[in-house]
């Protein structure tokens, strides 16, 4: 669907239908990071009453966070480094200028952090979602820069055409990110 040619109304009625289909998701998403979180969750009201029975600590051994921290440990032990691949000898200059721009991109944003995070999130909940924004910046003189800064999105604010069947959404009509404002910070912003 093009934004452009949608009314406010199509766009409200997309995203209810997207937040009906993914609560019982977003549910199994909360109780996934329970599990990597807090190894007590992995013992049920009966187990915890059994043990209290017995007069035994109710210990446990928290193998969902060992293998999320396993997996991320191998993402962090092998750092990306962009370079951008010239079509032909011509075009090396430009393809140095674009490898320098992409790795001050990635190395003002913290990518390397961002990534550990999004990593963490694909492992846990499913999904992970970035958002590039242009970031101003105010000088003492009083100039005004600007800088794109790579953001991680929280998989639970993060939301998608239920439809969608590929890892990448690229098959979906719609993908959004939901912020919930008070109709004061709502005003200030407009």
């Amino acid at each position: 669907n093009d934004l452009d040619n949608m009314d406010l109304g199509t766009l409200i009625n997309e995203y209810q239908n997207s937040s009906k289909s993914f609560s019982e998701n977003e549910l199994e998403q909360l109780t996934d990071r329970s599990y990597v979180t807090n190894g007590m969750y992995q013992l049920s009201a009966t187990d915890m009453a059994e043990l209290r029975k017995r007069k035994m600590a109710p210990l446990v051994t928290n193998w969902c966070e060992k293998l999320k921290r396993g997996l991320i440990g191998i993402i962090e032990s092998n750092p990306i480094d962009p370079v951008a691949i010239p079509q032909n000898p011509a075009s090396e200059n430009g393809a140095d200028v674009a490898t320098k721009l992409v790795r001050y991109i990635l190395n003002k944003s913290k990518m390397s952090s961002v990534r550990l995070d999004l990593a963490s999130d694909f492992f846990v909940e499913g999904v992970c979602a970035t958002i590039i924004e242009i970031e101003t910046i105010r000088n003492r003189d009083n100039t005004t820069k600007y800088r794109p800064v790579v953001k991680r999105v929280s998989p639970y604010d993060f939301f998608y055409d239920p439809s969608s069947r590929e890892r990448d959404f690229s098959d979906a009509n719609y993908l959004g990110i939901r912020k919930w404002i008070t109709p004061s910070q709502l005003e200030a912003m407009y």
